[in-house]
Order: structure tokens, then sequence, then C-alpha cells
């Protein structure tokens, strides 16, 4: 929580308006346990920093989540957080994946409740050797991976420039 929230606060003082996640829980934000006071007491410091952080402009980009077994219809928590609290829809963008046909593949998660803040971006097909998005491998060279964290960074690029603060 702290560190979550650290880091919304120093983004935000530097002047960086854009913060992609590619990383989400497997809980979903529809899942009965997940509540407005459920969040806030776990985390009170980082819903916080959240909204402080779209208040002062940012926009928070989130992956919706994969899963290879089933398909989900929900986003993850992160992804869905506007679902629960007030305040950072206007900042938020949840993304999910299409392959190349421009269909989204089985293993991402779907808009659902975030469809009014939810887009789609190119993240890789089902099958990832022969559909996958090129990205660099830490053990050198480029391989081939599909997933929505390979889509959201390409939403977060899309985002229109803005002069700095500062």
């Amino acid at each position: 929580d702290a560190n979550l929230a650290n880091m919304l606060n120093r983004s935000s003082q530097a002047g960086a308006y854009i913060n992609n996640n590619s990383w989400t829980s497997s809980l979903l934000i529809t899942d009965p346990t997940v509540t407005t006071a459920s969040l806030i007491a776990s985390s009170p410091l980082a819903m916080a920093a959240y909204q402080n952080y779209v208040a002062n402009g940012g926009v928070v980009v989130w992956s919706t989540g994969n899963d290879t077994v089933t398909t989900q219809l929900q986003p993850s928590v992160e992804a869905g957080l506007p679902y629960r609290i007030s305040g950072i829809q206007v900042g938020w963008l949840a993304v999910t994946s299409v392959g190349p046909d421009g269909v989204i593949p089985n293993y991402a998660h779907r808009c659902g409740v975030a469809a009014a803040w939810c887009l789609a971006a190119p993240g890789g097909g089902d099958n990832q050797a022969a559909d996958g998005i090129y990205s660099m491998s830490n053990s050198g060279g480029y391989v081939r991976f599909s997933g929505t964290s390979m889509a959201a960074p390409m939403d977060s690029s899309t985002i229109p420039p803005r002069p700095c603060r500062g």
C-alpha cells in the first residue's frame, strides 16, 4: 500500500501523468469479497493516491488480466477500480487485448463493468508463437508474447502528450 502510494505521489510530483501497469491480480472487480470498504481498508494510502493522481490530471492504465483456463467476462480488481472507488473513472483506462484478426483472444479478460473506461489494443493472439507481439527478451534478442500486458502499453502510448508541469 505505502509503496504504491509513494510511486503514484512521486510520479505526480515529477510531472509524469501516464502510469502504465502491465501487471494485475487474479481477483476480479466483481468478486463478492471486493467492496469499496474492503479496498479502502486494505489499501487506504493507494486509494487516496489514485484519487489525487487522477484529480491532478494523471491517467492510470491497467491491463484487464489473462486467464488461459476460462474466458473471464470481467476485469481484474485494478483495471475495474472505478467500479468501486469514486472520482477516478475520468483518469482510468482498462485495456484488453486483440489478436491480429481484431478479435479478443480467449486468454484476455473482457471489459465487463469497466466498459465505459476500457479499450482494446494489439496484444497478440491465442497462438503466441505465431501471433504474439515482438518484445525484447531479457536474455537478448526478441521473442513473441501474447497478453493484456502487451496491449496496455500500446494504449498508453496513444494518450496525447501535454506540456510538462513544472
